[in-house]
């Protein structure tokens, strides 16, 4: 592995390319150390060094990545990439938070339907569960379970649907610019043209909530039919 173009990233570092290629980023006083130049054959004692730096630099940059919340492994693996190292260190840096289960996709589904499940749609919730790299097998499997463990009298669906009803009623309420909370929605809808019932039964939709949770919500199934 010849490398072929050590470019200045900033002021402390240097992004070191090897036969032509984006390799890693390495401090100016380890590349010294190291002896890197440009035209160079890395030894692989060399390129050993280099992972262990890389890898050792990968876990605590991950830890830090942390510390502001629980992330998904695709979530990690990006931002480690994004940051310059190389596919394999962020891959083995996910090895280790595997093995050390601070890192778990599982958990990070379980939570996430936990925590908005009172506040947006089922429909959203997996959307936005994809979109953090989490699959919807996964996905499945969690709203399963979790669906399972929130009541013991009555049907999973059903305790399910209550929570989404009452999170589809603050989100309405919300919308249409309830606050007093003692405020009847009912009555507010009775005063609204179709347009804007139309425009709340649209936002609701975007929300992720299905038409027939809307329309119980609203109370207006014969509009949207």
């Amino acid at each position: 592995m010849t490398v072929t173009d050590v470019r200045p990233l900033d002021k402390r570092r240097c992004k070191v390319l090897t036969d032509g290629d984006f390799a890693f980023v390495l401090y100016r006083g380890e590349i010294k150390k190291l002896g890197i130049k440009e035209g160079e054959e890395l030894k692989s004692s060399t390129l050993s060094e280099i992972e262990e730096i890389l890898l050792k630099r990968g876990k605590e940059r991950a830890l830090y990545i942390l510390k502001s919340g629980d992330k998904t492994e695709r979530q990690i693996f990006k931002k480690l990439t994004d940051s310059g190292y190389p596919e394999q260190v962020a891959a083995a840096v996910l090895d280790f938070l595997r093995e050390y289960n601070i890192c778990d996709d599982k958990r990070y589904c379980r939570e996430f339907i936990a925590q908005k499940i009172s506040r947006l749609g089922e429909r959203v919730i997996r959307k936005k569960l994809i979109e953090k790299g989490i699959n919807k097998e996964l996905i499945r499997e969690c709203f399963e379970e979790f669906k399972a463990e929130l009541s013991l009298n009555e049907s999973s669906d059903e305790s399910v649907r209550k929570l989404q009803l009452e999170a589809c009623m603050k989100a309405a309420r919300k919308k249409a610019g309830i606050k007093n909370s003692e405020k009847d929605l009912s009555e507010l809808l009775r005063e609204m043209d179709e347009k804007r019932y139309r425009s709340l039964y649209m936002s609701l939709m975007r929300k992720g909530f299905d038409g027939d949770l809307i329309r119980e919500c609203l109370g207006r199934r014969e509009l949207l039919t």
